[in-house]
């Protein structure tokens, strides 16, 4: 076995570990022997719609899916880096980060994970981390010591599979604690598992002390007034490529699809209208391709995390306020470009519901955030004699402003609802062990001067 186990390696071990002979599965899951033998030895590889019916067959969640597409390893074309942010598409469920340093050394690593913050250490040979539940806002947080590759999966990944399960994994809740943002917001809902939790069934406790309507989410965003007369100003030059012809098909190849199950996926709904049948050829010929934003629309689909895209977005204007209307689709950063005339410097306030940044701008300035859902307009209040581009993708030369965010004033409940599924799904992964656990975070969170008390 290489550094990194392959995807053949893993469709056979997780095969191997639910003692199933190659026969058996072919026959219950309705595929070919032949093939399936084949795929476990490397002399062929699956579909994105064989992986995902294997995946159905061992019950595995999507995990296998994801596992697979890892094991293809994209490092030939997207480079390792030091800091990543990671990209839920769901809440609650289990998930898992597998983490693979460059180098021949443990790493070191710092994340910040929805509402935990916590450190720990990944092996030369790639280290699992996992958690038994997901959170889409905000964005979670990987900071490594050296150059690492991270891919994530949803779905939880078997004991019997050769991997490196990381100590410090969330499911272990080793040297983790409440990031300091979100203490005084979860403070209620976790004094009332404290309190609650052995009186009667705690999952029966949460959901009835949960059914009220407060905090749900509301309808629009209150720092933008209604529009006078709208005004666009959206940026529709041709997008540059950032990566070459093959290396589009390689990423392709990689992610386990072939040419017309991407377009069947770019069909969806959620991805836009529909695109030509020979845009997908013509990209990965390197040729010019005018369907809209299909840079940015494969980079969701194929998990790039914005590193193969660069379109730009809508932006419409609101006295004050510049709406940037980013697609339901993409997760994954955002780039704003800020220009115009006196004053050269100002405050720009950002606002995300339910977080908010102010940052003093010099214009002209490039900056750059991550966009992560449920998915609501970018509002950014600047003054009047400026302009705003924006779009889809990375820019290695923006300034990052990810950090420094806080809760938009009165969104407090907001924030509460958004995680209590989060709370709820940790209560049913721990059980009677909650308790103990909740005990161990709030003693963090007072240690570093948190308000949550007991």
């Amino acid at each position: 076995m290489s550094k990194w186990p392959d995807d053949h390696w893993f469709l056979r071990e997780w095969r191997n570990g639910t003692g199933r002979t190659i026969r058996e599965v072919a026959h219950q899951a309705a595929l070919g022997a032949s093939s399936l033998n084949n795929w476990e030895l490397g002399q062929a590889r699956p579909d994105i719609y064989d992986l995902r019916t294997l995946d159905r067959y061992y019950k595995a969640g999507g995990a296998l899916v994801s596992l697979a597409q890892a094991g293809r390893h994209r490092c030939d074309v997207l480079p390792p880096r030091q800091r990543w942010w990671l990209h839920f598409r769901t809440d609650t469920g289990p998930v898992w980060a597998w983490i693979r340093p460059e180098g021949d050394r443990p790493v070191q690593i710092q994340f910040s994970w929805g509402i935990f913050v916590g450190e720990a250490t990944a092996n030369p040979n790639g280290t699992v981390f996992t958690a038994p539940v997901s959170a889409r806002n905000p964005a979670a947080l990987v900071e490594a010591n050296e150059p690492v590759w991270i891919d994530l999966g949803e779905g939880t990944l078997p004991p019997y599979l050769d991997l490196d399960f990381g100590e410090e994994s969330i499911n272990r809740m080793f040297g983790i604690q409440i990031s300091e943002a979100m203490r005084d917001v979860l403070a209620t809902e976790l004094k009332k598992i404290l309190e609650h939790g052995y009186r009667r069934s705690l999952f029966d406790l949460i959901v009835s002390s949960w059914q009220s309507t407060d905090g749900q989410p509301e309808t629009r965003d209150p720092g933008v007034q209604d529009p006078a007369v709208p005004r666009t100003t959206s940026s529709e030059d041709s997008p540059f490529i950032v990566l070459s012809g093959n290396q589009y098909q390689r990423i392709r190849e990689q992610a386990c699809y072939d040419r017309l199950s991407v377009r069947d996926k770019l069909d969806e709904h959620r991805f836009g209208p529909p695109i030509r049948k020979s845009a997908i050829s013509r990209l990965e010929q390197g040729r010019v391709v005018a369907d809209r934003n299909i840079r940015s629309r494969l980079d969701a689909i194929y998990g790039c995390d914005g590193r193969t895209a660069c379109d730009p977005v809508k932006v419409t204007r609101q006295h004050d306020w510049a709406v940037v209307e980013v697609p339901d689709y993409w997760y994954g950063p955002v780039w704003i470009r800020l220009q115009g005339a006196a004053p050269l410097e100002a405050p720009v306030r950002f606002r995300w519901h339910p977080w908010e940044r102010l940052y003093n701008a010099r214009i002209p300035s490039l900056v750059t955030l991550e966009a992560a859902g449920p998915a609501r307009p970018l509002c950014v209040d600047l003054p009047r004699s400026w302009t705003l581009e924006a779009g889809m993708g990375y820019r290695p030369e923006a300034t990052e402003i990810n950090d420094g965010w806080d809760i938009v004033p009165g969104a407090a409940n907001y924030v509460s609802a958004l995680y209590r599924p989060v709370l709820l799904q940790f209560a049913r992964a721990y059980g009677s062990g909650l308790r103990r656990l909740l005990r161990r975070l709030i003693g963090n969170a007072r240690a570093s001067g948190g308000s949550i008390a007991p």
